[in-house]
């Protein structure tokens, strides 16, 4: 969105990929667990998304230049996060792997969200 200028006001055309996509329902609950699309602006620039939930414990981001030719990628978890995660999920095989990789992220997310509902509680006190 940054780099490409995609925003909500000037999305011409949302294309979905119906041969990558996979809705399941399991035990009541619908959802994808494959999903992909490629979202067009009316200035004619595309990009496309591609996200597979059961396709791995990992995240992985191509860009591929108008002719198809990938110029950039970028694959989490590294091999020194990669490290750590395989030695936690051996100490704790019941773990679901995504615990494992986001853990990091949840830690610091609800540190910020306490720091904050505190700093707006010390407001409201003055």
């Amino acid at each position: 969105m940054t780099y490409y200028g995609l925003r909500a006001n000037n999305i011409a055309s949302v294309k979905p990929d119906y041969d990558f996509s996979s809705c399941q329902t399991l035990k009541g609950y619908t959802d994808f667990d494959k999903l992909g699309f490629t979202v067009t602006t009316e200035e004619g620039r595309s990009v496309s998304i591609y996200a597979d939930r059961c396709g791995g414990s990992y995240s992985e981001a191509i860009v591929r230049d108008a002719d198809g030719n990938e110029v950039f990628r970028s694959r989490t978890p590294d091999p020194e996060l990669l490290k750590a995660y395989e030695a936690e999920q051996a100490a704790h095989p019941n773990y679901m792997p995504y615990f494992i990789l986001q853990h990091d992220d949840y830690i610091t997310l609800k540190v910020g969200m306490v720091e904050f509902t505190l700093f707006l509680s010390l407001i409201m006190l003055f």
